[in-house]
């Protein structure tokens, strides 16, 4: 099965949807042993402990938007259609929960792929959402990026129990894993996109719940 993962290779309180652009900050401010430090490392364990269950990609479902129809495609076999506007991953624990979903949109120019990553507890809330871009033709007043090289950029940014953001990363590297100021960068690809704080309404907005039934 043909699964993407990272580029070059998926209201109220819980409900909240919230726009987004790609931030400035770069580091985590976070004050050393500090209550919300604990969280976080709790946090940053339940993500790493999902990204090595992906390992197992026979219990990922892949679907896709096509152009032209609202409904999704479930992917069986590896075998996608000839033009694909989104491709979704979905995994869930043993216990039947959706713990991860993967959207990517698909560039037709070849030029950027972006992969939005949400992940949730087993009460269904977001925990951790992480955004991964790569492009080319980003252009730097400082020369310190090439058009020709591809540029990698990523946001991940961690959320208590209240939806409320409790840190937050943010890396800008050419394709030797310089570091790159964005301030001096400008990219034609910073598309707004929402993070979204229920797994159901996820999978309600996204009419994802209409084409696992079917």
């Amino acid at each position: 099965m043909k699964v993407k993962k990272y580029f070059f290779v998926l209201l109220l309180a819980p409900l909240l949807v919230l726009c987004h652009k790609p931030p400035n900050h770069q580091t985590s401010k976070l004050k050393p042993n500090s209550k919300k430090n604990v969280q976080l490392a709790s946090l940053k364990a339940n993500k790493r402990h999902i990204d090595s269950l992906l390992m197992d990609t026979d219990r990922i479902i892949v679907l896709v938007k096509v152009p032209g129809s609202n409904d999704l495609q479930i992917i069986k076999n590896g075998k996608f259609p000839d033009e694909v506007e989104t491709t979704y991953n979905l995994f869930s624990d043993r216990t039947g929960h959706i713990v991860y979903i993967l959207e990517s949109p698909t560039s037709e120019s070849g030029d950027w792929d972006i992969v939005y990553e949400s992940y949730f507890n087993g009460e269904g809330n977001l925990f951790c959402f992480e955004r991964t871009a790569g492009f080319f033709n980003v252009e730097c007043s400082d020369g310190s990026a090439k058009p020709e090289e591809p540029v990698h950029e990523k946001l991940i940014k961690y959320f208590n129990t209240r939806s409320k953001p409790i840190d937050s990363v943010y890396t800008l590297v050419d394709h030797d894993n310089k570091p790159l100021n964005k301030s001096k960068c400008v990219s034609p690809y910073n598309y707004p996109y929402n993070i979204i704080f229920s797994v159901n309404n996820y999978l309600n907005m996204k009419k994802i719940t209409k084409n696992l039934k079917n």
